[in-house]
This record gives C-alpha cells, sequence and structure tokens, in this order.
C-alpha cells in the first residue's frame, strides 16, 4: 500500500515539476538515508573524492596540479602557477564552478576560475562531482563542481608542519593548529609560496629561460564551530594575496606583466535537526580584487564584492526518503577601472527536491529551481534514477536542464560588451554505473558516459569592422566516455595499487550564427579527443614508490582544425618514507621527480612548460 502511494506521489511531482515554478538541489548516488549533518553540495553524486592523504602526500603546488596528477582532469595552463582552466567534457571555463563554504569561487567579472590560484594545503577534502549541478548553485555549474571542504577530522595530530623545496627556486610552507573541546573546534592554517620559474626551454633551436615568472602566494584560513543545544554554528574565513608575473609567449619581447590577486572571504552557518526536520541558514560575503599591468595598456584595477544569503528546510518520512525546499539570494557588485559605471546583479531563487526509495533497491529524485527576478533564465529541473545491486554495483540515469549567465565584462566592457546577450542554456544526459570486477572487491571500475546540448553559447568574435564583441553564436554539442579502473593487491608486508582515468571527449560545433567560415562538425579548440592517465603505486613496509604516466592526444589551436599541438605524455616519479610513533612524532619525507623523460610540450601554443623537475618535501605532525 505504501509503495502504491508512493508511485502515485512520484507521478504527481514529476507532473508537478513540469508545471510550476519549484527547485530541487541535488541528485543522491545511494539509497541511504541521507545523513544528518551533511552538507547540501556534498550529498550530490559524489565520482571523485581527494582524501585528506592524499592532499598532503601530493607535490602539487596548487587545485591545477592535484587534479591533473591525482585524476588527470583535462585542463588548459599558460605555463606554472599561470592562468589555468578546466576543460572537461568538452566545455568551457565558464562552465565549471569551486565553491568554498557555499561561496562561488567564479568570478562574476570573467565568468571563470583560476585553479592555479586555488591552494590545497587548508583543505581535509577536496570532492569532485561531475556533470550538471546548476539546481544547486544555478549559473556555471554546467560540466562539474568542486567543494572544497574544511571540516574538521579525526586526528590524532593537533599540528601539522609543510615544507617543499624544488627546481627554479620553488618553496613552500604551511603550518596548521587545531583546538577541539567538547562544544568548540577551532583550526587555522597558514600557507606561503614563492617560486622563480625560470627554467629552460628550446626555440629556435636555441636553450632560452623563462624570464619574468616570479610568484609570491601567500594566505590564511580558519574555521571556528561550536555545538550547542539548538544547533551547530559555523564560522569561516579565508584571506589570500598573491603577486605573479606573467611570462611572454616565445614569439613575444619585452612585455613584462604583472598580476596582483587579492580576496577576502566570510561564512557564517546555523544548522540544527528537529526530530525529522533539518534546518540550516547561512549568510556569506566575499571580496575579491585583481589589478593587471604590462608595458602595452593602461593598468586594470577590477573589484568585486558578493553578499549571499543561503536557506534550507528537509524532513524525510515514510513516502520521502527527503524533501527539501530552499531558497538563494545573490549580490554583486563590481567595479573596474574601465567600466563607465559599477555593474550590480542581484539573484534571487527558489528550490525544491523531492527524493524517493522504491523497493529497496531503486532511488528516484527530482529536483526545479527558478530564478525569480531574471525572466531570461530558464526554469530548471530534471530528474536521477538509480539503482543499487546486493554487491552494492549501481546504475544511474540523469537528465537536468541548465543555464549560465553572461559575465559582467561581456555585458559591460566599454565599447566592446553587448547587453543584449541572453544566458546559455541547455540539456545533459548521464549514464553512470560502478561494479566491482572481484569477488574480494579489489577491483572497481565505473563508467560515465555523458551528452550535453548548449544554445547561445557566449564567444566573442569580429564583426564586419574585425572588432571583437560578444555574442550568442554557437549551439554546442559535447559527448564522450569517462573511465575510471582501480586495483589494489595486499601481499604480506606489500601492498600494490593500480588505477586508470581515460577520457574520450568529443566538443563540436553543432550551429553557428554570423560567421562565412563553416566550422560545423570541429572539434574545440585545446580540447583532446583522448587523455589517458595510469598509476602505479608499491608499498613496502615504511617507503611508498609511485610512478604515473599521462598521455594526451593532438589539440586543435584554431577553429577549422588545421593546426594542432602534437599529442605527449608525460611521468611523475616519487618515493614516500613514513615514521610513526604511536601517541607521539609523525613524520613523512618525500622526494618526486616530475615530468622524468623531460618531455617538451605545450598545453598553449608559444608559452612553454618546465621539463624535468625535482622535489623535496616534509610534513611533520604532532
Amino acid at each position: 500500500m505504501v509503495l502504491m502511494t508512493k508511485l502515485k506521489l512520484i507521478f504527481l511531482v514529476f507532473l508537478a515539476g513540469l508545471a510550476q515554478p519549484i527547485y530541487a538541489q541535488e541528485i543522491q548516488d545511494s539509497i541511504e538515508e541521507i545523513e544528518v549533518s551533511a552538507w547540501r553540495y556534498q550529498t550530490y553524486n559524489k565520482r571523485a573524492k581527494i582524501q585528506f592523504d592524499q592532499i598532503q602526500t601530493s607535490f602539487a603546488s596548487d587545485l591545477n596540479d592535484l587534479l591533473q596528477s591525482e585524476l588527470g582532469i583535462i585542463q588548459t595552463q599558460y605555463g606554472p602557477g599561470l592562468l589555468s582552466n578546466n576543460l572537461s567534457r568538452g566545455l568551457g571555463a565558464r562552465h565549471h564552478n569551486i565553491l568554498w563554504n557555499g561561496i562561488s569561487l567564479q568570478n562574476s567579472m570573467n565568468a571563470v576560475i583560476d585553479y592555479s590560484l586555488v591552494p590545497i594545503n587548508p583543505f581535509q577534502n577536496i570532492n569532485l562531482y561531475k556533470g550538471a549541478s546548476s539546481h544547486i548553485h544555478g549559473s556555471g555549474s554546467i560540466g562539474s563542481l568542486i567543494d572544497l571542504s574544511s571540516q574538521f577530522l579525526p586526528s590524532d595530530f593537533n599540528t601539522a608542519i609543510d615544507f617543499n623545496v624544488g627546481s627554479f627556486n620553488n618553496y613552500r610552507f604551511s603550518v596548521a593548529r587545531r583546538f577541539i573541546s567538547a562544544r568548540w573546534k577551532f583550526s587555522i592554517n597558514g600557507y606561503y609560496k614563492y617560486a622563480e620559474n625560470e627554467f629552460p626551454f628550446n626555440f629556435n633551436g636555441e636553450r632560452v629561460n623563462q624570464k619574468n615568472a616570479q610568484q609570491n602566494i601567500g594566505g590564511v584560513n580558519m574555521h571556528l564551530k561550536h555545538i550547542s543545544k539548538i544547533g551547530n554554528f559555523d564560522i569561516a574565513y579565508w584571506k589570500q594575496n598573491a603577486y605573479r608575473e606573467i611570462p611572454p609567449s616565445k614569439t613575444s619581447i619585452g612585455i613584462n606583466a604583472k598580476q596582483y590577486d587579492e580576496f577576502n572571504k566570510y561564512s557564517l552557518k546555523w544548522s540544527s535537526t528537529i526530530k525529522r526536520n533539518h534546518f540550516y541558514l547561512q549568510t556569506s560575503y566575499s571580496s575579491d580584487r585583481l589589478l593587471y599591468n604590462d608595458d602595452t595598456i593602461v593598468p586594470s584595477d577590477s573589484k568585486v564584492k558578493r553578499l549571499q544569503v543561503d536557506g534550507e528546510w528537509s524532513f524525510n518520512n515514510e513516502l520521502f526518503n527527503q524533501f527539501s525546499i530552499g531558497f538563494q539570494s545573490i549580490f554583486d557588485h563590481a567595479y573596474a577601472s574601465v567600466y563607465v559605471e559599477d555593474a550590480q546583479r542581484t539573484q534571487h531563487a527558489i528550490y525544491t527536491r523531492q527524493q524517493f526509495n522504491i523497493a529497496k533497491r531503486f532511488s528516484l529524485t527530482f529536483h526545479q529551481r527558478l530564478l525569480l527576478n531574471n525572466s531570461s533564465a530558464p526554469f530548471i529541473f530534471g530528474a536521477n534514477l538509480t539503482y543499487v545491486w546486493p554487491s552494492k554495483s549501481s546504475l544511474s540515469i540523469k537528465g537536468n536542464r541548465v543555464y549560465n549567465l553572461p559575465g559582467f565584462n561581456d555585458l559591460y566592457w566599454p565599447g566592446l560588451g553587448n547587453i543584449d546577450l541572453i544566458p546559455e542554456s541547455g540539456y545533459t544526459y548521464e549514464v553512470g554505473l560502478n561494479t566491482f570486477l572481484s569477488k574480494q572487491k579489489n577491483i572497481t571500475i565505473g563508467f560515465d558516459l555523458f551528452w550535453n546540448d548548449l544554445d547561445n553559447w557566449i564567444i566573442w568574435l569580429p564583426n564586419e569592422q574585425n572588432i571583437w564583441r560578444p555574442q550568442n553564436a554557437r549551439k554546442i554539442n559535447t559527448y564522450g566516455i569517462e573511465m575510471d579502473l582501480s586495483h589494489r593487491l595486499d601481499l604480506n608486508k606489500i601492498t600494490v595499487s593500480n588505477r586508470v582515468h581515460y577520457y574520450y571527449t568529443r566538443s563540436r560545433i553543432k550551429e553557428q550564427v554570423g560567421q562565412t567560415i563553416d566550422l560545423r562538425g570541429k572539434q574545440r579548440l585545446y580540447i583532446p579527443l583522448h587523455k589517458l592517465q595510469h598509476g602505479l603505486d608499491i608499498t613496502i613496509l615504511k617507503f611508498t614508490f609511485k610512478y604515473t604516466q599521462s598521455i594526451t592526444s593532438k589539440r586543435y589551436t584554431n577553429q577549422t582544425n588545421s593546426n594542432f599541438l602534437n599529442a605527449f605524455y608525460t611521468a611523475d616519479f616519487k618515493v614516500k618514507w613514513e615514521f610513526k610513533r604511536e601517541g607521539g612524532l609523525n613524520a613523512s619525507l618525500f622526494a618526486s621527480v616530475i615530468n622524468i623523460w623531460n618531455t617538451d610540450y605545450e598545453l598553449i601554443p608559444f608559452f612553454a612548460m618546465p621539463g624535468r623537475q625535482y622535489s623535496l618535501k616534509t610534513i611533520i605532525k604532532f
């Protein structure tokens, strides 16, 4: 009787979702009841989770390096520590989002995130959710969402010191300290990075050194938590300053660009549970500044301020595994030295989600979201069906509508901006399978088939006067497969682990407007058709040896696909030694050779990447 009632209610909710302005916030790939304390971004379909130990043992200097070394994510970058963007699933840089305590790091002026400016030291976990999540955060979350978690994890240590020294005068240092009592938890992490990056590279048969490439990045991240009878209170603060010299391309002479980035981010959250009812309310504020200067243009100084308020109520009963309803309000204010006047944007959204468990094995979720004060933004809806076998293998089928708002620079850049731009919108579809290939469950494999259709793609193109302006000029289609394979073998005191990540990505222009050259069907710039990464870890007593090999197919550098960068492979080798004293000091020493085969390659034409490089690292915890 209850099952029939559920099925009727599911059908009614689905019809209502097509006709009414309601919204859901997440998709869950599990039929188990959601933890009461789960933060809503962490309950979305988890496909990849970089654990605390992986973050600590990595030689990555920023989020870009970590995603490439651990997951082989498709990224593009102008050089070490320079502008880097996520191009996974064949989408653009503006279609991937990063959240810190619910705050988007996506800049509302240029609508992108520079992954090289995101450190990894302050975070306990880094969760990557592949696929669409516009129903969670709205604009921009189409290809993936990354959640930077500073939650408190169980540990025998209260202090951690991390020091790294590497080639090209590269130094990194961080100190973390935490204090915990019955009702109070506090953590603080300070970090600093300095690099000269004057590495040698080949150009026109000569060996030359990179110039104007110095970097100084430092910051502090703090988190205070209080547990009381009326709920939990979390206060978080993150400040970072970065100075980077921007080296010229191989063909540029005498251009010495410099960029200064600064941000301050604050977050206050209250959460509580009363029987089957769960509540949270959060207020956050962020302030970002970017100052750019070179020898050829007038210096640009821009500032963006954002105030964000989120609230949600959710409950569960015999019919709903979880029902959620909430709101989100975002107030953006941007200033730029080149703007005629300040730019402002307000977003008010309501959302809801309904999750049902059917016959113990099936989970069905509907979600809806409506942006109230922007008639050009589409109504967002989607659904997810998941089946879990007794062996814990799972199959999921998903479909979502998505959108992305234009950035302030697209709209208001003096003489070039286009105030008639409308949001990008479209549909995403995904089928995922995760299973075990052995009875011991030491071999796992996961497949994700994806298909994305986006209309009104925003791109800067030249007009009849050869003046470049942003336009809604294309329809884009991307599809492909992502595969993850892992294997673990324990032999007495020896452990052998293998992991494979493979990406097949087709990203093409489906329709175009206002262009004389037919580009339909052409692969989009810098997106490889194939990317493969294999990692081998061998642990013997206190030593761990790690070898990672990556292969990237050719990437086109012009829209007609007549020019391209050749395929290349890189490999890294790392050694770790660990010393543990129960209830006392814990020390780890690391040595690595990055790009061990000294491969000469480029990610962007005429921007050099370093060859073989060395690094030493130590972590002390007590």
